[in-house]
């Protein structure tokens, strides 16, 4: 019984010390928050005006996020064997700005390819910005950009999934963090 005890006392003591380091930032883990300095565009606004914009499904084919704002390719709804990039920073939308590919997909191509919009949280994505300098053993890292694609996975088991990927930078170190929609972390590398 003594080491029931024990073990339980070790348990309370490791909760303390986490609630006073949350507490102390914010709610947030102690130490550097990369998603605080990545310029994360208004989503909701984003996703409305490109609604209003492309119209309904929406249907991801890629995503690149970075100091210039979001760039985002989608299956055209209207004629699904098009892609068309859509721009958005601050509150700016441009587009539709039509694809030219140097080898155009077939539609079974695109459609294999994209990913509905349904299926992605963009909430999610600070809290992975974070884990990502934790994965990379890089904790003052920033993230300078983020992509989504669906791409061949690295790592343990290679299949053909969407994949967000985080580029980091700390000094002259750099690093890219890969995960699946689920937030599952699937491949560093440095």
């Amino acid at each position: 019984m003594p080491g029931f005890r024990i073990a339980l006392c070790l348990i309370a003591l490791a909760a303390g010390h986490a609630y006073a380091a949350t507490t102390q930032t914010g709610g947030r883990p102690a130490g550097h928050a990369a998603s605080s300095a990545f310029p994360w565009p208004d989503f909701d606004d984003f996703l409305r005006q490109l609604t209003a914009r492309a119209g309904l499904p929406l249907r991801i084919y890629k995503l690149k996020m970075g100091a210039n704002g979001v760039d985002l390719w989608i299956q055209n709804p209207r004629q699904p064997d098009f892609v068309d990039s859509y721009e958005y920073d601050e509150g700016d939308m441009k587009g539709p700005i039509p694809i030219k590919f140097e080898k155009y997909p077939t539609l079974e191509a695109i459609d294999g390819h994209v990913i509905p919009r349904e299926q992605v949280d963009f909430a999610r994505l600070p809290t992975l910005a974070d884990l990502a300098c934790v994965a990379a053993n890089l904790p003052d890292a920033n993230v300078i950009g983020i992509k989504l694609e669906r791409s061949e996975s690295r790592g343990k088991t290679k299949r053909w999934m969407p994949i967000w990927e985080f580029s980091l930078r700390s000094g002259d170190k750099y690093a890219t963090v890969t995960y699946d929609l689920e937030g599952n972390l699937l491949h560093v590398d440095k």
